[in-house]
Parts: structure tokens; sequence; C-alpha cells
């Protein structure tokens, strides 16, 4: 099995440990050092547009195909940020 952190490209694995750190700090968990946390959207543009449009440029490059993944946290193992 790969390293967890291989899995990460490079340029994202500095904001990764970042969110790592304020798990710990603000909620409390403790992430399993195993695995780095799963990074999403919990709203993308408002409460009434939480999904992003797959379709709309600037998500994915013309021509790639993407999925949305939806998934139930419990609220003590969430860490929200804003994204700008």
């Amino acid at each position: 099995m790969q390293s967890p952190s291989k899995l990460i490209e490079h340029d994202f694995k500095e904001s990764y440990n970042w969110i790592i750190k304020q798990m710990e700090s603000r909620i409390g968990k403790k992430p399993n050092r195993s695995f780095y946390p799963i990074w999403a959207w919990f709203q993308y543009e408002s409460e009434m547009k939480r999904r992003p449009d797959l379709r709309k440029s600037g998500l994915l490059e013309k021509g790639t195909d993407g999925v949305r993944i939806e998934f139930i946290k419990p609220k003590t193992e969430v860490l929200l940020s804003d994204f700008d």
C-alpha cells in the first residue's frame, strides 16, 4: 500500500498539514496520521446552491469527467474554513 502522503499532490501538502493542525487545535480531533483528511465543499456558492456545477469552467479541465460524492460526518469531526 502506498504512503498516504504520496497520494497528495505536492502543491497541496502544506495546506493539508495546516488543516490537520487546525483540526487538532479547534475541534480537538486527532486525525489518524495514516490518512489525510477529506477536503470537501460544505456549501459551494450559497445555501440555495450547495453543490458545484461540474460543467462550469474553472473546476475541471475541458473534457475531464468529474464526480460529486456526498457523505455524512458528525459535526464534531468537521472543520469549516473559508475557501476565499
